[in-house]
Protein backbone atom coordinates (compact mmCIF):
# COMPACT_ATOMS: atom_id res chain seq x y z
CA UNK A 1 0.00 0.00 0.00
CA UNK A 2 3.08 2.18 0.05
CA UNK A 3 6.77 2.74 -0.63
CA UNK A 4 9.42 2.88 1.89
CA UNK A 5 13.32 3.64 2.02
CA UNK A 6 13.93 1.76 5.70
CA UNK A 7 17.24 2.33 7.23
CA UNK A 8 18.46 1.36 10.51
CA UNK A 9 14.91 0.98 11.08
CA UNK A 10 13.57 4.26 10.01
CA UNK A 11 11.38 5.27 7.32
CA UNK A 12 12.90 8.82 6.06
CA UNK A 13 13.25 10.97 2.88
CA UNK A 14 9.94 11.20 0.62
CA UNK A 15 7.50 8.78 1.77
CA UNK A 16 4.64 8.34 -0.90
CA UNK A 17 1.13 6.47 0.63
CA UNK A 18 -1.62 6.06 -1.72
CA UNK A 19 -5.01 5.97 0.54
CA UNK A 20 -8.50 5.26 -1.38
CA UNK A 21 -8.40 8.24 -3.15
CA UNK A 22 -5.82 10.52 -1.83
CA UNK A 23 -1.91 10.67 -2.26
CA UNK A 24 -0.22 12.27 0.47
CA UNK A 25 3.70 13.20 0.12
CA UNK A 26 5.56 13.80 3.75
CA UNK A 27 9.02 14.38 4.00
CA UNK A 28 9.42 13.58 7.86
CA UNK A 29 11.31 11.19 9.87
CA UNK A 30 9.03 8.96 10.97
CA UNK A 31 10.20 6.34 13.57
CA UNK A 32 8.66 2.30 12.66
CA UNK A 33 6.93 0.23 15.31
CA UNK A 34 7.08 -3.36 15.39
CA UNK A 35 3.44 -3.77 14.69
CA UNK A 36 3.73 -1.30 11.62
CA UNK A 37 4.25 -2.57 7.83
CA UNK A 38 3.73 -1.72 4.42
CA UNK A 39 0.05 -3.23 4.65
CA UNK A 40 -1.22 -2.14 7.03
CA UNK A 41 0.05 1.79 7.64
CA UNK A 42 -2.79 3.73 6.06
CA UNK A 43 -1.45 7.15 5.55
CA UNK A 44 1.25 9.40 7.63
CA UNK A 45 -0.04 12.93 7.72
CA UNK A 46 2.01 15.71 9.94
CA UNK A 47 4.13 12.97 11.75
CA UNK A 48 0.68 11.25 13.06
CA UNK A 49 0.68 7.33 11.98
CA UNK A 50 -3.14 5.95 11.38
CA UNK A 51 -2.97 2.09 10.92
CA UNK A 52 -5.56 0.39 8.75
CA UNK A 53 -6.97 -1.72 10.85
CA UNK A 54 -9.17 -4.32 10.07
CA UNK A 55 -13.14 -5.37 10.23
CA UNK A 56 -14.14 -6.18 13.84
CA UNK A 57 -11.73 -3.62 14.80
CA UNK A 58 -10.70 0.54 15.13
CA UNK A 59 -7.59 2.55 15.49
CA UNK A 60 -7.44 3.74 19.06
CA UNK A 61 -5.35 7.47 18.39
CA UNK A 62 -4.05 7.26 21.91
CA UNK A 63 -2.07 4.63 21.77
CA UNK A 64 -1.51 4.28 17.85
CA UNK A 65 -2.58 0.37 18.24
CA UNK A 66 -5.60 -1.67 16.54
CA UNK A 67 -8.02 -2.31 19.17
CA UNK A 68 -10.89 -5.14 18.82
CA UNK A 69 -14.69 -4.08 19.06
CA UNK A 70 -16.18 -4.16 22.85
CA UNK A 71 -19.06 -6.27 23.08
CA UNK A 72 -22.48 -4.87 22.53
CA UNK A 73 -20.51 -3.01 19.58
CA UNK A 74 -19.34 -4.16 15.91
CA UNK A 75 -17.53 -2.09 12.98
CA UNK A 76 -18.22 -3.69 9.14
CA UNK A 77 -15.70 -1.62 7.45
CA UNK A 78 -11.76 -1.37 7.54
CA UNK A 79 -9.47 1.16 8.35
CA UNK A 80 -12.28 3.15 11.05
CA UNK A 81 -11.29 4.87 14.25
CA UNK A 82 -14.13 3.76 16.20
CA UNK A 83 -16.97 1.13 16.62
CA UNK A 84 -20.49 1.26 16.11
CA UNK A 85 -23.07 0.46 19.22
CA UNK A 86 -25.44 -2.32 18.78
CA UNK A 87 -29.11 -0.84 18.48
CA UNK A 88 -30.97 -0.82 22.21
CA UNK A 89 -31.40 -3.59 23.83
CA UNK A 90 -29.16 -5.70 22.01
CA UNK A 91 -25.71 -6.89 22.13
CA UNK A 92 -23.43 -9.34 21.00
CA UNK A 93 -21.90 -12.72 22.37
CA UNK A 94 -18.20 -11.65 22.40
CA UNK A 95 -15.89 -9.03 21.42
CA UNK A 96 -14.28 -8.42 18.07
CA UNK A 97 -17.84 -8.24 15.91
CA UNK A 98 -17.94 -7.64 12.24
CA UNK A 99 -20.91 -7.06 10.98
CA UNK A 100 -24.21 -5.35 12.47
CA UNK A 101 -26.22 -8.86 12.33
CA UNK A 102 -24.02 -10.02 15.12
CA UNK A 103 -26.15 -7.66 17.50
CA UNK A 104 -28.61 -10.17 19.16
CA UNK A 105 -32.01 -9.48 21.03
CA UNK A 106 -31.16 -9.29 24.57
CA UNK A 107 -33.23 -11.64 26.84
CA UNK A 108 -35.71 -9.24 28.39
CA UNK A 109 -36.78 -9.92 32.13
CA UNK A 110 -38.19 -13.49 33.05
CA UNK A 111 -35.86 -14.73 30.46
CA UNK A 112 -32.64 -16.19 30.33
CA UNK A 113 -30.29 -18.05 28.02
CA UNK A 114 -26.33 -19.18 27.92
CA UNK A 115 -25.49 -15.99 26.64
CA UNK A 116 -27.92 -13.66 27.72
CA UNK A 117 -29.19 -13.22 24.09
CA UNK A 118 -31.67 -14.89 21.39
CA UNK A 119 -33.11 -17.72 21.58
CA UNK A 120 -34.30 -17.14 25.55
CA UNK A 121 -36.41 -18.95 27.50
CA UNK A 122 -38.51 -18.46 29.91
CA UNK A 123 -37.79 -18.45 33.92
CA UNK A 124 -39.61 -21.43 35.15
CA UNK A 125 -41.72 -21.87 38.23
CA UNK A 126 -39.86 -20.92 41.17
CA UNK A 127 -37.48 -18.56 40.08
CA UNK A 128 -37.40 -15.25 38.74
CA UNK A 129 -35.09 -12.85 37.32
CA UNK A 130 -35.69 -8.76 36.70
CA UNK A 131 -32.83 -8.11 34.67
CA UNK A 132 -32.16 -8.27 30.73
CA UNK A 133 -29.13 -10.23 29.35
CA UNK A 134 -29.31 -12.98 31.97
CA UNK A 135 -27.93 -16.42 31.67
CA UNK A 136 -29.91 -17.85 35.07
CA UNK A 137 -32.82 -17.54 37.19
CA UNK A 138 -33.08 -16.35 40.50
CA UNK A 139 -34.61 -18.96 42.85
CA UNK A 140 -37.20 -17.77 45.01
CA UNK A 141 -37.00 -17.84 49.16
CA UNK A 142 -37.38 -20.40 50.81
CA UNK A 143 -40.65 -21.69 51.95
CA UNK A 144 -42.17 -19.66 48.60
CA UNK A 145 -42.96 -20.14 44.92
CA UNK A 146 -44.65 -18.18 42.13
CA UNK A 147 -47.38 -20.27 39.99
CA UNK A 148 -46.22 -19.15 36.54
CA UNK A 149 -43.52 -19.30 34.37
CA UNK A 150 -41.17 -15.62 33.60
CA UNK A 151 -41.75 -13.92 36.25
CA UNK A 152 -39.70 -10.60 36.60
CA UNK A 153 -39.92 -9.77 40.25
CA UNK A 154 -38.99 -11.91 44.04
CA UNK A 155 -42.42 -10.40 44.88
CA UNK A 156 -44.40 -12.52 42.58
CA UNK A 157 -42.90 -15.66 44.96
CA UNK A 158 -45.49 -16.41 47.69
CA UNK A 159 -45.73 -19.02 49.90
CA UNK A 160 -45.28 -22.39 49.11
CA UNK A 161 -47.84 -23.67 51.36
CA UNK A 162 -49.78 -23.01 54.55
CA UNK A 163 -48.63 -24.04 58.34
CA UNK A 164 -52.00 -24.30 59.84
CA UNK A 165 -52.72 -25.08 63.66
CA UNK A 166 -56.63 -24.27 64.82
CA UNK A 167 -57.64 -24.72 68.29
CA UNK A 168 -61.30 -24.69 69.71
CA UNK A 169 -62.00 -24.30 73.36
CA UNK A 170 -65.76 -25.15 74.32
CA UNK A 171 -66.47 -23.55 77.50
CA UNK A 172 -67.29 -27.05 79.58
CA UNK A 173 -63.76 -28.31 78.28
CA UNK A 174 -61.12 -29.21 81.49
CA UNK A 175 -58.17 -27.46 79.44
CA UNK A 176 -59.88 -24.28 78.54
CA UNK A 177 -57.19 -21.51 78.36
CA UNK A 178 -58.96 -19.15 80.52
CA UNK A 179 -62.44 -17.65 81.03
CA UNK A 180 -65.56 -20.07 79.34
CA UNK A 181 -62.48 -20.92 76.45
CA UNK A 182 -60.44 -19.19 73.41
CA UNK A 183 -60.51 -20.02 69.81
CA UNK A 184 -56.80 -19.59 68.24
CA UNK A 185 -56.66 -19.88 64.32
CA UNK A 186 -52.75 -19.99 63.69
CA UNK A 187 -51.59 -19.01 59.65
CA UNK A 188 -47.75 -19.30 59.29
CA UNK A 189 -47.38 -18.68 63.16
CA UNK A 190 -49.48 -15.66 62.88
CA UNK A 191 -52.70 -15.59 64.82
CA UNK A 192 -55.95 -14.44 63.01
CA UNK A 193 -58.97 -15.29 64.89
CA UNK A 194 -61.31 -12.93 66.67
CA UNK A 195 -61.31 -15.22 69.55
CA UNK A 196 -64.95 -14.01 70.22
CA UNK A 197 -68.04 -16.26 71.35
CA UNK A 198 -69.37 -18.70 68.68
CA UNK A 199 -67.98 -19.36 65.30
CA UNK A 200 -64.73 -17.56 64.38
CA UNK A 201 -63.86 -17.95 60.64
CA UNK A 202 -60.35 -17.17 58.96
CA UNK A 203 -60.18 -16.65 55.44
CA UNK A 204 -57.02 -16.88 53.23
CA UNK A 205 -56.49 -16.82 49.37
CA UNK A 206 -55.68 -19.91 48.10
CA UNK A 207 -53.29 -18.92 45.38
CA UNK A 208 -51.38 -16.43 47.65
CA UNK A 209 -52.01 -17.55 51.30
CA UNK A 210 -52.59 -13.87 52.38
CA UNK A 211 -55.43 -12.93 54.62
CA UNK A 212 -58.69 -12.16 53.35
CA UNK A 213 -60.85 -11.53 56.41
CA UNK A 214 -61.78 -12.79 60.09
CA UNK A 215 -65.08 -13.08 61.58
CA UNK A 216 -67.44 -14.19 64.15
CA UNK A 217 -71.08 -15.10 64.26
CA UNK A 218 -72.43 -16.03 67.62
CA UNK A 219 -74.11 -18.92 66.99
CA UNK A 220 -75.07 -18.98 71.38
CA UNK A 221 -77.55 -15.98 70.93
CA UNK A 222 -77.56 -13.96 67.67
CA UNK A 223 -80.62 -15.38 65.84
CA UNK A 224 -79.68 -14.07 62.48
CA UNK A 225 -76.19 -15.32 63.25
CA UNK A 226 -77.04 -18.18 60.39
CA UNK A 227 -77.96 -16.02 57.88
CA UNK A 228 -74.65 -13.52 58.11
CA UNK A 229 -72.89 -16.82 57.99
CA UNK A 230 -74.33 -17.85 55.05
CA UNK A 231 -74.47 -14.71 53.70
CA UNK A 232 -70.86 -13.97 53.87
CA UNK A 233 -69.78 -17.58 52.81
CA UNK A 234 -72.13 -17.27 49.56
CA UNK A 235 -69.95 -14.04 49.08
CA UNK A 236 -66.64 -15.32 49.04
CA UNK A 237 -64.36 -15.45 46.70
CA UNK A 238 -64.24 -18.85 44.95
CA UNK A 239 -60.69 -20.51 45.95
CA UNK A 240 -60.50 -19.31 49.67
CA UNK A 241 -59.26 -21.70 52.24
CA UNK A 242 -61.46 -21.11 55.30
CA UNK A 243 -60.20 -22.36 58.90
CA UNK A 244 -62.83 -22.63 61.52
CA UNK A 245 -62.87 -22.70 65.48
CA UNK A 246 -66.19 -22.28 67.50
CA UNK A 247 -65.23 -20.49 71.30
CA UNK A 248 -66.93 -21.38 74.38
CA UNK A 249 -70.53 -21.85 73.01
CA UNK A 250 -71.79 -22.40 69.29
CA UNK A 251 -74.70 -24.53 69.16
CA UNK A 252 -77.80 -22.94 70.70
CA UNK A 253 -79.22 -20.69 68.00
CA UNK A 254 -77.06 -22.58 65.37
CA UNK A 255 -80.27 -23.91 63.20
CA UNK A 256 -80.01 -25.47 59.14
CA UNK A 257 -78.52 -22.98 57.60
CA UNK A 258 -75.32 -22.47 60.06
CA UNK A 259 -74.44 -25.86 59.22
CA UNK A 260 -75.29 -25.48 55.30
CA UNK A 261 -72.63 -22.63 55.57
CA UNK A 262 -70.64 -25.39 56.41
CA UNK A 263 -71.40 -27.52 53.88
CA UNK A 264 -71.07 -25.32 51.06
CA UNK A 265 -67.42 -25.22 52.01
CA UNK A 266 -67.40 -28.88 52.17
CA UNK A 267 -67.97 -29.81 55.58
CA UNK A 268 -69.56 -32.91 56.08
CA UNK A 269 -72.75 -33.52 59.19
CA UNK A 270 -72.82 -34.51 61.51
CA UNK A 271 -71.61 -30.95 62.77
CA UNK A 272 -71.19 -30.02 66.63
CA UNK A 273 -74.54 -29.72 68.27
CA UNK A 274 -73.39 -30.37 72.04
CA UNK A 275 -73.71 -27.29 74.17
CA UNK A 276 -70.50 -25.97 75.00
CA UNK A 277 -68.54 -28.30 72.92
CA UNK A 278 -65.23 -27.56 71.17
CA UNK A 279 -65.48 -27.92 67.09
CA UNK A 280 -62.42 -26.83 64.74
CA UNK A 281 -62.62 -27.17 60.41
CA UNK A 282 -60.66 -26.74 57.45
CA UNK A 283 -62.58 -25.59 54.66
CA UNK A 284 -62.81 -24.67 51.09
CA UNK A 285 -64.99 -22.31 48.85
CA UNK A 286 -65.13 -23.87 45.14
CA UNK A 287 -64.40 -26.82 43.85
CA UNK A 288 -63.26 -28.95 47.00
CA UNK A 289 -60.01 -30.66 47.26
CA UNK A 290 -60.36 -33.65 49.75
CA UNK A 291 -57.01 -33.86 51.24
CA UNK A 292 -57.59 -30.30 52.01
CA UNK A 293 -61.06 -30.45 53.91
CA UNK A 294 -60.54 -31.62 57.56
CA UNK A 295 -63.47 -30.81 60.91
CA UNK A 296 -62.70 -32.08 64.18
CA UNK A 297 -65.29 -32.32 67.25
CA UNK A 298 -65.08 -33.32 70.77
CA UNK A 299 -67.91 -33.74 73.42
CA UNK A 300 -69.12 -31.48 76.20
CA UNK A 301 -66.32 -32.07 78.80
CA UNK A 302 -64.00 -34.11 76.55
CA UNK A 303 -61.54 -31.23 75.58
CA UNK A 304 -60.24 -29.08 73.14
CA UNK A 305 -60.13 -30.05 69.92
CA UNK A 306 -57.07 -29.12 67.92
CA UNK A 307 -56.36 -29.45 63.82
CA UNK A 308 -52.80 -29.32 62.74
CA UNK A 309 -52.31 -29.17 58.86
CA UNK A 310 -49.77 -28.09 56.07
CA UNK A 311 -51.41 -27.20 53.09
CA UNK A 312 -50.01 -26.50 49.47
CA UNK A 313 -51.22 -23.84 48.13
CA UNK A 314 -52.57 -23.41 44.16
CA UNK A 315 -50.80 -23.32 41.64
CA UNK A 316 -52.39 -21.15 38.56
CA UNK A 317 -53.00 -23.03 35.43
Amino acid sequence: MGLFMVVGGRAKSLVQIMSKNQKVCVKTLIVLKPFMTATNILYISNEKIIIQCGRGMYFDRSSSKCKVCDIGTYQSQEAQTFCIKCPNNTSTVGKYAKDYQLCKAMCKPGTYSANGLEVCYACPIGTYQPMRMSTHCIPCPPGKVNSNVGSTTQDECLLAGLDIIIRSEGCGDPDITKACGISTIFVNSIQYSLMKRGMNFVAVNGYTGKLIESVAFDWHEDFLACEKTYSWVEKLQNSSIILVAAQDEATNVAFNKCFAALQILGGKPPFQREYRSSFAMIGFKGIHSETMIEQKKNGFGMGSTTITKNIQLLMKN
